[in-house]
């Protein structure tokens, strides 16, 4: 991708210049908690103009890294947020298909936009709330996982920069996605907080949401950018802090740069960084970028060693383990026969070979929930009749096997297990068939038979073991890794 130059880096001459001067000294007196121009009226210097007159170095490109735990706390004036005003933010999603992920929410959780639940339309989409108001627009091409692989294993696709602007006026707030209007929202008053959250809630009850990846160019505007100029915006590759309008920003690589008082004081918290990225957004190189699973517990396969077992379910897949399950995996044993002699390259998963197999501790930790009640007869479809068993490893760290045979657990509530000790069979209650759920959480499930809690899966990484995206034509060894749908995976070593 090439460096795109647009209108709002091209005016610098003539008349232009003067005006631009005086807005950057105006800029610099009042700060960004200036007070804001009264509704319908209308600056003469349009956005795609760039205030002040010095030399800018080229600063190295930089973006918000966010995974669980890290968010991002700023201060907004709230009166900018009352009157009209457009938000601006670019982004890449390392999970398009998981649970909510703020982008940029206020304290009182009167205004919030970010990434939707996917269970709420049944696709990955973007979310914003405004007052008693939510609209929700679908992502379109989103980063999604097939789980028909018959032919093999989806492609891991690169995940993509995009951006969402909101522009408000006069009780009108009209929602851009890429630089194209995508919804519209009417609006009654607002009182919002002069906090402000980046990659998470600001309050911490309940079940988390949780942005995963970059945030970056984030901008509030003091007046309502229409459909041109937010397409421009989206088009160019980094955000210039001194446009015109543009009255508190963000852009992470430039904050020494942009005139006083745009730029707010940014307070990161938990798993937060400012990360590198490339300079002309090119979606493969950053992707490699993106935060991976900041865990302290090394995990390992939760199944017994040398066996294979296939992926039949992964992180950003079409179909279960939505919203706070997005980050669990399902396996099924792949039938012996398929690993000796497999010609044709079918995936081979097999659930009669995968029922009553071990189920081991996939790290060292307590046994913290234990279900084991219900009959491998119950009804099938009900998913809180499912056998269970959680152990935690450390601190918001807690792996939990679902879906267990019945009287299989062989290990107590409060027992200590040591990585690959037995835990339990593999079984189908509380399912539609029989396999291995597994996920790695902040909370365990209850121990309350049929009882759900307000957990989050976290995303993880298994150490030390091979996959074949084949169906065990060949193996690679992963020192730590997700597996995906399609994949054949073992520990130990490779058939």
């Amino acid at each position: 991708m090439t460096r795109r130059r647009g209108v709002l880096s091209q005016s610098w001459a003539g008349s232009l210049i003067v005006s631009s001067l005086l807005f950057s000294w105006l800029g610099a007196v009042a700060g960004c908690k200036r007070p804001a121009k009264p509704i319908g009226r209308r600056t003469t210097q349009p956005v795609t103009s760039a205030r002040g007159t010095a030399p800018r170095r080229d600063p190295t490109p930089r973006a918000l890294a966010l995974s669980f735990g890290g968010s991002a706390r700023i201060h907004l004036d709230p009166a900018r947020v009352a009157a009209e005003h457009t938000f601006f933010v670019r982004f890449m999603a390392a999970y398009e298909a998981a649970y909510r992920g703020v982008l940029l929410a206020d304290a009182s959780g009167q205004y919030r936009f970010g990434m939707a639940p996917t269970a709420s339309l049944g696709v990955p989409a973007l979310e914003l709330q405004i007052g008693a108001e939510t609209l929700t627009i679908p992502l379109p091409d989103p980063v999604y996982f097939s789980t028909d692989f018959g032919d093999g294993p989806s492609p891991r696709a690169s995940a993509r920069w995009r951006t969402l602007a909101v522009s408000v006026r006069a009780g009108q707030a009209s929602v851009f996605l890429d630089g194209v209007k995508a919804g519209e929202l009417r609006l009654s008053p607002l009182r919002v907080s002069d906090e402000w959250c980046l990659g998470r809630s600001c309050r911490a009850e309940g079940a988390q949401d949780q942005f995963f990846g970059f945030i970056d160019d984030v901008g509030l505007f003091n007046r309502a950018l229409s459909e041109p100029e937010l397409r421009t915006l989206a088009r160019l590759p980094r955000l210039n802090p001194r446009l015109e309008n543009l009255v508190c920003a963000l852009p992470f690589d430039d904050l020494d740069e942009a005139p006083r008082g745009v730029v707010p004081a940014l307070a990161l918290q938990g798993a937060a960084e400012l990360r590198n990225v490339s300079r002309d957004r090119n979606a493969l190189e950053d992707t490699q970028r993106l935060p991976k699973s900041a865990l302290k517990t090394r995990l390992s396969l939760p199944f017994a060693p040398h066996q294979v077992w296939l992926v039949i379910q992964g992180v950003n897949s079409e179909l279960t383990h939505h919203d706070t399950a997005a980050f669990a995996l399902d396996f099924i044993r792949v039938d012996p026969a398929f690993i000796s002699h497999n010609p044709t390259r079918v995936p081979g998963g097999s659930h009669r070979a995968s029922l009553g197999q071990p189920v081991v501790a996939a790290a060292a930790g307590e046994v913290v929930a234990r279900v084991d009640e219900f009959r491998d007869d119950e009804p099938s479809l009900d998913p809180a009749k499912r056998n269970l068993l959680c152990v935690r490893h450390a601190a918001g760290e807690v792996s939990c096997v679902l879906h267990l045979r019945a009287k299989s657990a062989r290990v107590a509530l409060g027992a200590s297990v040591k990585a690959g000790d037995l835990l339990a069979e593999v079984g189908a209650t509380g399912a539609a068939s029989v396999h291995l759920h597994f996920a790695l959480s902040d909370l365990p499930e209850p121990n309350a038979p049929g009882t759900f809690a307000d957990l989050v899966t976290l995303p993880f990484e298994f150490s030390d073991y091979y996959v074949s995206r084949d169906f065990g034509r060949s193996y690679q060894h992963v020192d730590r890794g997700l597996p995906s749908a399609g994949e054949w995976v073992v520990a130990g070593r490779a058939p």
